[in-house]
């Protein structure tokens, strides 16, 4: 996920994008999945950390779970 802030990131810079969206599964989702797969809810929790700094464009965090 990483990645696709850095990407987010640059075409922000470059005038190409408003905002960046990711759609993630949640972590009840994760846990369901393959190896490998990040969730949501890290995600919201390292952009948080980082305080804005990285990235510096507004990004929507879409979690995607199931109903058991």
């Amino acid at each position: 996920m990483f990645y696709d802030l850095a990407k987010f990131q640059y075409f922000f810079n470059e005038g190409k994008a408003d905002v960046g969206i990711e759609i993630v599964p949640c972590h009840n989702l994760q846990q369901q999945m393959s190896t490998g797969v990040s969730y949501g809810e890290q995600l919201v929790y390292d952009i948080e950390r980082l305080k804005r700094h990285f990235p510096a464009v507004p990004v929507y965090v879409i979690l995607i779970d199931i109903e058991e």
